[in-house]
């Protein structure tokens, strides 16, 4: 129970570091994007060879980067034009 309540903490910390970083979030999409991809196939893994800690760690990086570029699609979000 306490790894999911820590689990939904990423998604104020993901505004967060999107509030900050609102210049570089047009320019890493990409980035975004790979590190979601790397994120749910390294949560698959670690599920599958039960190590769930690490499990729990990527989905906290997943959610972050999830929150990252979605933000990065809103126009009165980032700085940088799109």
């Amino acid at each position: 129970m306490i790894e999911f309540i820590l689990l939904l903490t990423a998604f104020p910390v993901g505004f967060l570091i999107a509030w900050f970083s609102r210049d570089e979030l047009a320019n890493g999409r990409k980035w975004l994007k790979i590190i979601m991809i790397v994120s749910a196939i390294f949560i698959i893994g670690f599920w599958l060879t039960g190590w769930k800690t690490g499990s729990w760690t990527f989905g906290y990086l997943l959610i972050l980067a999830l929150v990252g570029l979605m933000k990065s699609h809103d126009r009165k979000w980032t700085k940088a034009a799109i």
